[in-house]
């Protein structure tokens, strides 16, 4: 099933990395030029560097990654912002995002969309750090790859930054 693509994305001007992508199991080619482009955020998601979990009070045996720690980190993260900011429903995220994300890249965006360093002090990671989202350096899925600064079609727009997130949401409310 295809997907028109998003008001939110349609503003933005997604860039599309392939005209057409075969699927020869499903005996089809799909052309993504208009169509709905995913994702829109993403977390880590490299099994080779999970996380340890505690589990009714120790340690897992295994290293947790992939989808099954993007998926409740994200929603955890997406929670947080969301109960920190009383006016801001769940359903409004992906549009909010894109509409800042555009505003940056036309100039009208105070804060910066993307956090701008990739190191921080311990002082920096207690007060919180400037900056909407997280930028993804490198990565691929399948045939795609990561162009930093940009939706792409392996991280979207980038991790979200909960703190600076909660600041900018806050600020427009």
């Amino acid at each position: 099933m295809l997907f028109k693509e998003l008001p939110g994305q349609r503003l933005i001007h997604m860039p599309i990395q392939l005209s057409s992508i075969p699927m020869p199991a499903l005996g089809i080619t799909f052309y993504p030029q208009g169509q709905r482009g995913t994702p829109d955020l993403s977390a880590v998601a490299d099994p080779s560097i999970g996380v340890l979990v505690i589990q009714d009070g120790t340690f897992s045996q295994h290293e947790w990654g992939g989808t099954s720690l993007a998926a409740p980190l994200t929603a955890g993260m997406i929670t947080t912002v969301q109960s920190s900011v009383s006016s801001f429903a769940i359903g409004d995220l992906a549009p909010t995002l894109y509409q800042l994300y555009s505003q940056e890249n036309h100039g009208s965006y105070g804060p910066q969309f993307y956090v701008s360093q990739t190191q921080f002090s311990i002082y920096q990671l207690y007060r919180g750090v400037q900056g909407t989202m997280f930028e993804t350096a490198s990565g691929q899925n399948g045939p795609f790859t990561v162009t930093p600064g940009i939706w792409n079609p392996v991280t979207g727009l980038g991790q979200p930054n909960v703190f600076g997130l909660s600041q900018v949401i806050s600020d427009a409310g």
